[in-house]
């Protein structure tokens, strides 16, 4: 024992200081974020080390180990910036990076083979789940330096872009170049020809451009586009990325709405707003439609308006989940519910009748539609049978019948 023969017994763990490591690769591998802890030390008397690994829930928030690094590691804060702001948000904030880890963890390793072969590629995704911050941290990771471009697929300046895109690709020594399209769906067949011949130039793909498009469709629904060239979408598709929704990530959703409570900050340095057990369990059983900046918006409403000291509550929670609209008179915002539901059958049952007409027997459609929802929730039947109304139970059922 060094610690022993040089400094005498331990007062605290002292063996596995390198404990970081270990809950950095855990917490990507399991996608959640866990701690390593040594529970017990021979520097201290112990027979022997022991170190232990649990989520943070697992722990418990009230664990001082647990504290000590959601208030002082995850959150760092830089000393020459103010760290004060009454009720408000600080600027440039340094958990930007721990967030966009924690979003794209459910994808990374699909990124970073990606980024290893050098490939463009398509990520989909249901809205606010994080798919330009998946985007981003491609580039960066197959990139080391490198200019990025984000352009929406129907914008009038693509075709300008595009342009001193390939006069900057032509430059010797130019940086890398990566573009960006969101609603890859809407791009016009003259930009989908130019693109085509960037990302295969002399037949094969170039080392210094990239192309990384966005759709909120799922993959098979931009497959019967007829308007995508298919040699565009096959291209990008060699290994598609879908990001999950916020409610297949349901262990993930209190650590969210953590690093959310990070950037808010008090007139006290050491006064850190807290989800209680009930708010964290609260917000886990949400389904979150609107996914991550729904999320934000719910919490940080919340730990403006609550009235508990240092606490945020699940009363809280459902306070700021409460629709605007509910100020309104009451009628109006009825029968506004039902004009909008009203209104969304109709469509869909436009875009339905032209399947019926080729025969596609209703069962079969639904049999669909439940499978695409799953896949939308990552494989969480009880993601998906929350966006479909039904129990799990039901849903389990149902699925289980296509599978025989």
């Amino acid at each position: 024992m060094e610690y022993s023969r040089r400094h005498g017994r331990a007062i605290k763990p002292v063996c596995w200081a390198q404990t970081g490591y270990a809950a950095g690769y855990a917490s990507v591998f399991f996608r959640k974020l866990i701690l390593y802890k040594e529970v017990s030390c021979a520097a201290m008397g112990d027979k022997f080390c022991r170190v232990v690994g649990k989520t943070v829930d697992e722990w418990g928030k009230d664990d001082p180990f647990v504290r000590t690094f959601l208030e002082e590691v995850l959150v760092t804060r830089p000393e020459t910036s103010p760290r004060i702001r009454k009720n408000g948000l600080t600027q440039g904030s340094q958990t930007a990076g721990v967030l966009d880890d924690m979003i794209v963890a459910p994808v990374r390793r699909d990124l970073e083979r990606l980024a290893m072969a050098g490939l463009s590629t398509v990520i989909t995704g249901p809205q606010g789940t994080g798919c330009f911050k998946a985007a981003a941290w491609l580039q960066a990771r197959r990139f080391a330096s490198g200019e990025l471009h984000r352009v929406h697929g129907g914008s009038d300046t693509l075709p300008e872009l595009l342009r001193g895109i390939r006069q900057m690709l032509a430059k010797k020594g130019a940086r890398e170049q990566t573009l960006v399209v969101e609603a890859l769906e809407d791009l016009p067949a003259d930009a989908q020809l130019e693109l085509v011949n960037l990302m295969q130039a002399d037949g094969a793909a170039p080392d210094n451009f990239m192309l990384i498009g966005l759709s909120h469709r799922s993959l098979s629904q931009l497959q019967c586009d007829k308007n995508l060239r298919a040699e565009l979408l096959y291209a990008l598709s060699v290994m598609p990325v879908t990001m999950p929704c916020l409610a297949a990530r349901q262990d993930d959703i209190a650590v969210f709405g953590d690093i959310y409570l990070s950037h808010l900050r008090t007139q006290q340095d050491d006064f850190v707003l807290q989800l209680t057990p009930e708010a964290r369990d609260f917000i886990r059983q949400q389904s979150w439609p609107r996914n991550l900046p729904e999320l934000r918006s719910t919490i940080l409403r919340a730990a403006l308006k609550t009235e508990t000291p240092a606490a945020i509550t699940a009363e809280d929670i459902a306070k700021a989940l409460t629709n605007e609209a509910s100020t309104r008179p009451q009628s109006s915002a009825v029968e506004t519910s039902k004009r909008s539901t009203a209104d969304c059958i109709d469509a869909v049952w436009e875009a339905t009748k032209s399947t019926l007409d080729h025969g596609v027997p209703i069962d079969d459609l639904i049999a669909k539609i439940e499978v695409l929802a799953l896949n939308e929730a990552g494989g969480n039947i009880s993601a998906a049978a929350r966006r479909l109304g039904l129990t799990r139970a039901k849903l389990g059922y149902r699925l289980a019948l296509l599978n025989k």
